[in-house]
């Protein structure tokens, strides 16, 4: 657009780029000369009258001549906004808009003013008609999806209706919206309770209701319970046209059962019996349960949770009141924080308490409280919420985010009680019975959820505790005593009480605890269920007399924390101490839970007013009434907000509350508020992100803004008085033309909508879309799925058919031969017509395809109707049936079509496999295009698009009709074939007259045929066929002789289960060359293994007879068991080796004998051992290396050289030799492999470089196909990926294990170039993360290197498949034995084989890590440009160049103590300040700027060598006029002293000379000049660590603190730290610095006395300091010197003009 400018002067035109941006905001600024004159006049002022109008001319002229221009570039900007597909899996930001408004302070401010201003404006008259209407809507329809599930009587009706959906409205008559919400929240639990108990989800008698209503009275449910369940059940029975003598709620046992609970519930009715206590053996079953792995994860959470309402005797309301995040498991035991509950909470006097339970508790010695405890703080539980268990997903193998009822929690505990199994006591400990409940026959109703709290009181009870001891345990004595009391006491209680009572259960008491009465309830409930009695109390047993005790038999404790795990912090503490840090533990927390959450609502106690504070307001909480603590806060949540929050909330923001906060919040709000069609308009047009939020108040959508007025004049007066834009400066009117541009582009989209509807139905045809109409819905499309060929893209007469469907909501299901491409599209015929109204019709055939008549063309027929279906999506957004429309339900549609549920169907065969069958191709397209009719129609109903298809392929009355009985039917009528092939035409259906006549030939007439030659002779005996398996025509002609390909049809081989590229004539012979060197064939079939080369030697395997002949898709091959062709597992068992020698029979039994009493000396029950290897229970070899040795000596012995034998190549864990010996007694083609040949197993194999790697005839085929690697650009040293620089630490350790084993072999670069030469391979690494935080590293050999692609193998590797898996599995039915299959890895099998040494260099790795040289660069090119701007960034782009140069320090650790200034500034600055860098940035910048220019982009990986001890120790005198630099070496008692004067270090000394000031600065360059005269710091890239002692005067420390930090922002300390990590750096070496107490350091204080006697005069070192590379020092103070001159300057100023004022930084224009 930018030829588009009018013609004016350079000045003039310039001034008018930048004020208006584009040509259509200049001409949207003014309509008429006059305003044109006014528009220049005010932008100029001073113009010459003469300039001006010749200006205002060349504008008005510029103006008419771009009219029609500017109205096709507001077309194009009305079809780009028009034709956009939303990228899928894109979040909208209303969910991230609705957190930040309710997080926010100054947007809750503007909710409350909202909310204020609502009350003033009247509501609707229909309003609260309208909310009860909906209220009534939402429950009727829950209601009617109760009896829908029951399936009652009434849903067969409804469903018979026209409209359905408001039939169920209507059915429940005018029952109130409140009443419907009672019912259905009462009979809510009830459905719960009857799925997880029952397994259905209506009552099937009134045993189901009463047994609900019982369990629901015996955990103390309201008096008003059964009479609402009971309504609830009638209504729902009368409702669903239940018949009067079925219904349950009419009955008079249930009846009389209702009025006894009403009056028990009503009255003073004695106290009920205490909920039946658990069994021993439930509690020994729930910790068996929660260590058991094999359990579903929430069984065994929540069997964690009912052991710890055991054992806190908790009920299960407060089980619910436990805050997660509060719950802490340490060595004392487990500590739980009861929030809001029915005695804690902030409106009850005790605000928290807690629940403890002893570390130790256990009955079994499973630590069941360590690893229930690691479930619960693990995935999917720890997210963030204020109850402990929540709702389980139906398979209960994970959890959903939603909060779980108590009286749900109740009823999920039951569930799992009824699935516990007994517990058993072996010799190994205890263990579940699988196989036998412990509560089977619905027994779990017997308990309540009060159970788990009446266990621990009983048994202490039992035991002799006193009441107020024990009431510590319910936590009653909270209200007996003061709080803090209870906190000092209920610990050490509690732990008393839970120990003896674990220890009693264990080993027994004097005092026994007896359970028999317990058990003998819970047999005799048993009994009157139908139980046997005798076997509930037989499983519930477990106390039993054991040694004069009734006890479980055991050892107490059963579990013990080692005296090393116990925190050395509190071992040994006494109770009362204990009791102190409890209470003071608690005081901490309840102070820290004021400032947990950002805001608090306190309610008051009369009028129940609500106010909002923020946390630290003067109001304290807990003296208040209520008080309601949240984070996020709804409008809904508050009545007013307290006046000193509201002026701290304003203070925060710095805006009334009116106003947005942030241009963040802006954005939100104009996403929220604003069409996205208006708001690319408005931006595209340069309206200011300010204006937009003005208009998204009042004119948010498209409609509405258009109609904000009538022509410009009106939109100006509307910029003026609606959005408070005076046309007064040049910002203003470029903003008010910006506006009125996006005026007139949503005037011209609203005209294009128009236009399209308007051309939709011009002579009876679907309309034709406009090119660039067409161009648009594509382009939305291939944006989301790529570039579309001309196959699979919609030709333009069916999308013009589609859009018509479309905008007139009448989709249909267009035949296959309709869908076009725009491949098989073409042009169709205009034909003319008269109508019976006399009017001539003009109209266009439609043009057809051929039907599909493969699968893969199927395929592709089907892209095209998905991706023009989703242009429809991209084009009608309002459609509500295209609604959220993605390829997903296409690909299901056309797997199902082509899956084993149709086209693929397989029916079971009698000896119990599976056999595929053929349906014909005809009937399965009949039946796709039937579902897609029907998915258009069930769209028509109501369902989008995407349900429509995904419900069809589920409806099984449709397949029953129009496929399964078709496909039958079809089978039966080919009993009898005709005698000639049927030919089907090119859709795919019959085209003769009928299935039993044919014609017998082409032609007219009598005219007789030709005579049908004689059948080939070479076909004779072979069984043919004339059509692939897909339905392909196979080529007679090219079979039997020739064919110049012209036929159309396939030429593949006619033998049926062959069709390979050969002849039918040539498959006998090709047959038999095969039959000789491999396997046997017949009946037409090769059974042989295919691609085997001719050299393999049956005979050669010593096993009689051929290989078991497997049989799979029509197809016969020979056994595949993986280990090669010569494995024996490939023969039967019995003719396995019956062509071996003597000599090998002997060997093989020699061998098989050792190795047997080598396993019954070590193996006592092999059998048992056995099934624990499988199970992956064996960790260690169970073999000692004395049995070993025997054995190998043993089997050496039997070999022809034992000494030989016995030797163990360097580089191979394997006896080689002896293998070698062994194999080649038994004539084993390949054993000169391991030890003979020049590249064996011993001295290394080649990789396949240099030379191909050798042939395994007997255990390999030939390999004939190799696949094609990827092609990059050569390097032969690559780097590595950025997932082994991350990792590099890791990396580094995994490869120093790989050396320690032998496996890995560093060197240096220069050592590889040297011996491989142009041979050397480097390649990229990249590493995988486990989840035990190790790291997999990753060989690239394919990438840069190109290893992979220069590697040859001959050999093809066979792996079983699904003919193997049937066989054994036929196998196994036949002979009635079990089989199962054992899976073993041998870890790094692959690193186990040595590889010669020539071929090292193709196998390098790079050890080294750091940052790519595009990466360094341009931290370099952007501190470059930074100093080029003297300085001065943005916040915003400073923070980017932050982030990143963090992200870099990760790995270049030298970088990171010094950002600390960057990250400072970076937080105290607006993201929108625009300044110059403080002197300490710039400073840290230089130095990073001088450090990447000189240092490398690399770090190494190697292992650092340590240096114990000191190495030398260093000092510093600092008087007037000079400093003394000394130090010593304490190894080879090397010295130095150094007297620096003014002259050289001016940066050490002020102007008079004192340098005293500077002591810690000159200790540190001390310590820099002894790393440089002792040769630490010299140039490497091996790390090396020091330890260095410092002697810093009597109390200076500094420097020492200094090398632990790494970073200050002290001159000139800051320049000498960065000089010196800068040596540190390049020399790879860590400095620690440690601080010296002067006695100890005499020598090093005489150095600097320049006392030298103590010294011998040979050994001093003569330094000086412009000997040290102070270059970055230098660069710095050069730099520091200038920011000092520019302060005496700037101070000079301000003296002579004292009025001017600084100003802090100089930010962009707004």
């Amino acid at each position: 657009m930018g030829d588009q400018w009018p013609l004016v002067a350079d000045g003039l035109r310039a001034h008018l780029q930048r004020v208006y941006l584009t040509p259509l905001r200049l001409d949207a600024a003014f309509d008429t000369d006059e305003e044109c004159l006014q528009l220049v006049a005010a932008e100029f002022p001073d113009m010459v009258g003469e300039d001006l109008v010749n200006a205002v001319a060349q504008l008005c002229i510029w103006k008419e001549a771009m009219e029609r221009p500017f109205k096709r570039t507001r077309k194009e900007l009305a079809r780009q906004v028009m034709f956009r597909l939303p990228v899928p899996g894109q979040a909208t930001v209303q969910a991230e808009y609705n957190r930040l408004t309710q997080t926010s302070a100054i947007c809750i401010l503007e909710m409350h003013i909202k909310r204020r201003q609502k009350k003033y404006r009247e509501d609707p008259a229909d309003a609260r008609a309208k909310r009860f209407d909906a209220e009534r809507k939402k429950y009727a329809r829950l209601l009617s999806q109760v009896i829908i599930q029951a399936d009652l009587p009434v849903a067969g009706l409804v469903r018979t209706l026209d409209d359905p959906q408001t039939g169920w409205l209507h059915i429940f008559a005018a029952r109130r919206g409140n009443t419907l919400k009672n019912r259905y929240k009462v009979w809510r639990p009830f459905e719960l309770w009857l799925e997880w108990h029952r397994g259905y989800l209506f009552p099937r008698g009134v045993k189901d209701a009463i047994d609900y209503m019982q369990h629901r009275v015996d955990d103390g449910c309201g008096r008003t319970v059964p009479q609402a369940l009971h309504t609830a059940l009638a209504l729902i029975e009368q409702v669903g046209r239940v018949p009067e003598d079925a219904r349950i709620s009419e009955d008079p046992l249930w009846l009389g059962h209702v009025k006894a609970w009403s009056a028990e519930l009503g009255e003073d009715a004695p106290p009920r019996k205490p909920a039946e206590m658990y069994t021993t053996a439930i509690l020994v079953s729930l910790e068996l349960t929660v260590t058991c792995e094999t359990e579903p994860l929430f069984v065994r959470a929540l069997a964690w949770v009912v052991l710890c309402m055991v054992w806190g005797a908790m009920r299960c309301d407060d089980v619910q009141a436990v805050l997660p995040s509060r719950t802490v498991l340490s060595n004392y035991g487990l500590r739980m924080v009861l929030g809001k509950s029915k005695t804690t909470g902030p409106d009850k006097v005790q605000k928290e308490v807690s629940v403890h339970i002893y570390r130790t508790v256990s009955l079994t010695g499973e630590d069941w409280l360590r690893s229930g405890h690691d479930l619960w703080m693990g995935d999917p539980f720890n997210f963030r919420r204020d109850y402990l268990v929540m709702e389980p997903n139906k398979e209960w193998t994970g959890v959903k985010r939603k909060f779980l009822p108590p009286s749900g929690l109740s009823t999920a505990i039951g569930k799992l009680l009824g699935s516990l199994c007994s517990p058993r006591r072996t010799t190994h400990g205890w263990e579940l019975m699988h196989a036998s409940l412990l509560l089977p026959d619905g027994l779990e109703t017997f308990y309540s959820g009060h159970s788990p709290r009446n266990y621990l009181t009983s048994v202490a009870a039992a035991l002799g505790f006193h009441r107020d001891e024990r009431a510590y345990l319910g936590r009653w004595t909270m209200g007996m005593v003061s709080s803090e009391e209870y906190v000092r006491t209920s610990r050490q209680v509690v732990f008393k009480i839970q120990r003896e009572v674990n220890k009693a259960l264990v080993e027994g008491s004097n005092e026994p605890f007896h359970e028999d009465e317990n058990i003998d309830r819970l047999a005799d409930y048993a009994a009157e269920a139908g139980a046997n009695k005798n076997r509930i109390r037989k499983r519930h047993t477990v106390l039993v007399p054991y040694l004069e005790k009734v006890s479980l038999g055991g050892v107490y404790p059963t579990l013990e924390v080692l005296p090393g795990d116990w925190d050395p912090d509190t071992h040994g503490e006494t109770e009362e101490a204990v009791a102190d840090q409890i209470a003071s533990q608690t005081l901490k927390e309840s102070l820290a839970k004021a400032s947990e959450t950002k805001y608090f609502i306190t309610v008051s106690r009369r009028a129940g007013l609500r106010r909002l504070h923020l946390s630290g307001c003067f109001v304290r909480p807990d003296r208040c009434f209520e008080v309601i603590r949240l984070d996020v806060v709804g409008q809904d949540d508050f009545d007013a907000i307290c006046q000193a929050c509201r002026r701290k909330m304003l203070t925060e923001s710095g805006k009334d509350g009116g106003d947005l906060s942030s241009s963040t919040e802006q954005r939100e709000f104009i996403h929220a508020n604003m069409d996205s069609d208006l708001q690319f308009i408005l931006g595209d047009s340069g309206v200011a992100q300010l204006h937009q939020v003005s208009i998204a108040r009042h004119y948010g959508s498209l409609r509405k803004f258009t109609a904000l007025g009538d022509d410009r004049a009106s939109i100006r007066t509307a910029c003026t008085q609606d959005f408070a834009l005076a046309a007064d400066s040049p910002e203003n009117r470029s903003q008010i033309a910006a506006i009125v541009s996006a005026w007139e582009t949503s005037k011209e989209y609203l005209a294009k909508e128009v236009e399209l509807k308007a051309e939709a139905k011009v002579l009876g045809q679907p309309r034709n879309l406009q090119i660039h109409e067409r161009q648009a819905m594509l382009k939305a499309v291939e944006s989301v799925h790529g570039t579309l060929s001309d196959a699979e893209c919609p030709s333009a007469d069916y999308l013009s058919l589609k859009a018509e469907e479309t905008e007139a909501n009448e989709p249909s299901a267009a035949p296959l031969d309709e869908i076009l491409s725009k491949l098989a599209s073409s042009n169709s015929v205009i034909q003319s017509s008269v109508d019976g109204s006399g009017h001539i019709r003009v109209t266009r055939t439609k043009t057809k395809a051929k039907m599909p008549s493969t699968t893969e063309e199927y395929r592709r027929v089907m892209k095209v109707e998905m991706f023009a279906w989703l242009a429809m999506a991209a084009r009608y957004k309002a459609k509500h049936w295209l609604n959220g429309l993605t390829a997903a339900p296409f690909l299901k549609f056309v797997e199902f079509i082509l899956g084993d549920r149709v086209y693929g169907i397989q029916i079971p065969t009698a000896d119990g496999g599976q056999q595929k069958i053929k349906p014909d191709w005809t009937i399965v397209l009949s039946y796709e295009q039937r579902l897609r009719k029907e998915a258009m129609k069930r769209v028509l109903e109501g369902h989008t698009l995407s349900d429509a298809l995904l419900m069809v392929i589920k409806d099984a009355d449709l397949k029953e009709a129009y496929f399964t009985t078709p496909v039958a039917l079809k089978s039966a009528a080919q009993d009898n074939p005709p005698n000639k092939f049927q030919r089907f035409n090119s859709k795919g259906s019959f085209s003769g007259k009928s299935f039993q006549s044919f014609p017998k030939g082409k032609g007219k007439g009598k005219q007789k045929s030709k005579p049908s030659g004689p059948a080939d002779a070479r076909l004779k005996g072979l069984n043919l066929a004339w059509r692939t398996p897909d339905g392909r025509e196979l080529c007679f002609a090219w079979n039997t002789g020739d064919c110049d390909g012209s036929c159309g049809r396939i030429h593949q081989c006619r033998v049926k289960g062959c069709y390979a590229d050969h002849k039918a004539v040539e498959h006998r012979t090709l047959e038999q060359q095969q039959c000789n060197t491999v396997t046997t064939c017949g009946g037409g079939t090769c059974d042989g293994v295919e691609d085997l080369s001719e050299q393999f030697d049956v005979k050669a395997c010593c096993n009689a007879g051929m290989p078991i002949q497997v049989e799979w898709d029509q197809t016969s091959r020979g056994f595949i068991d993986g280990f090669g062709l010569c494995s024996p597992t490939r023969w039967r068992p019995q003719q396995r080796g019956e062509r071996r020698t003597p000599e090998m029979v002997e060997l093989a039994g020699s061998t098989f004998n050792l190795l047997l009493d080598c396993v019954n000396k070590c193996i006592g029950d092999v059998r048992k051992e056995a099934f624990k290897l499988v199970t992956g229970k064996i960790t260690e070899s169970p073999f000692n290396e004395q049995a070993l040795s025997d054995l190998r000596d043993g089997w050496a012995n039997l070999l022809p050289d034992p000494t030989d034998a016995k030797v163990v190549d360097e580089g191979q864990p394997f006896f080689l030799r002896a293998l070698s010996q062994w194999l080649k007694k038994f004539g084993d083609p390949d054993a000169h492999w391991l030890v003979d040949e020049a590249d064996s197993f011993a001295s290394g194999v080649c990789i396949g470089v240099d030379k191909p790697l050798p042939r395994s005839p007997q255990v390999f085929p030939l390999k004939t196909k190799h696949r094609k690697l990827d092609e990059t650009e050569f390097a032969a040293i690559a780097d590595n990926y950025p997932s082994a620089q991350l990792s590099s630490e890791e990396l580094e350790k995994k490869f120093r294990e790989e050396e320690q084993l032998g496996r890995m072999h560093p060197s240096k670069l220069g050592v590889l170039k040297q011996e491989y030469g142009d041979r050397l391979r480097i390649a990229s690494m990249a590493a995988i993360s486990k989840p035990d935080g190790s790291v997999r590293p990753l060989h690239d050999a394919t990438h840069s290197v190109m290893v992979n692609h220069e590697i040859k193998y001959q050999d093809k590797i066979l792996c079983p498949g699904p003919p193997e898996i049937a066989a054994i599995v036929q196998e196994t039915a036949n002979s009635g034995e079990a089989c199962f299959c054992v899976s073993a890895d041998i870890k790094a099998a692959h690193r186990l084989v040595k590889v010669r040494r020539s071929d090292w260099g193709y196998m390098y790795d790079k050890a080294e890590v750091g940052i790519s040289n595009k990466r360094g660069d341009w931290l370099v090119a952007w501190i470059e440009k930074l100093a080029e701007q003297k300085y001065v960034v943005s916040s915003r782009e400073f923070g980017e160049f932050l982030g990143r140069l963090s992200f870099v320090a990760q790995l270049l650790t030298w970088l990171k103590p010094h950002l600390a200034p960057l990250f400072a500034w970076s937080a105290v600055t607006s993201r929108s300040t625009v300044g110059r860098l403080p002197e300490t940035v710039i400073i840290t910048l230089k130095y990073i700027l001088l450090e990447l220019r000189l240092e490398s982009y690399m770090v190494h990986t190697g292992k650092p060598l340590k240096f114990k001890g000191d190495q030398f120790r260093t000092d510093a005198k600092c008087a007037d006029g000079y400093v003394v630099l000394a130090g010593w070496e304490l190894g080879t008692r090397r010295w130095f002293s150094l007297r620096v004067g003014p002259e050289d270090a001016p940066y050490l000394f002020k102007e008079g000379g004192q340098s005293q000031w500077a002591s810690t600065s000159a200790e540190l360059l001390a310590s820099l000049a002894a790393l440089h005269t002792f040769g630490w710091i010299a140039d490497g890239r091996r790390r090396k660590a020091l330890q260095v002692s410092l002697l810093g005067g009597t109390d200076n420390r500094a420097n020492e603190a200094l090398t632990l930090k790494r970073s200050t922002t002290k001159w000139p300390l800051m320049a000498i730290n960065m000089q010196m990590s800068s040596a540190l750096a390049r020399s790879r070496t860590t400095l620690n610095l440690s601080w010296r107490p002067r006695e100890e350091n005499t020598e090093a204080d005489d150095l600097t006395n320049e006392v030298f006697e103590g010294f011998d005069p040979a050994l001093r070192v003569a330094v000086k300091l412009k000997d040290l590379d102070l270059t970055i020092l230098h660069a710095l103070v050069a730099v520091h010197s200038e920011f000092e001159d520019a302060k005496k300057a700037a101070k000079a100023d301000r003296l002579k003009d004292p009025a001017s004022k600084s100003k802090k930084f100089d930010k962009s224009p707004w």
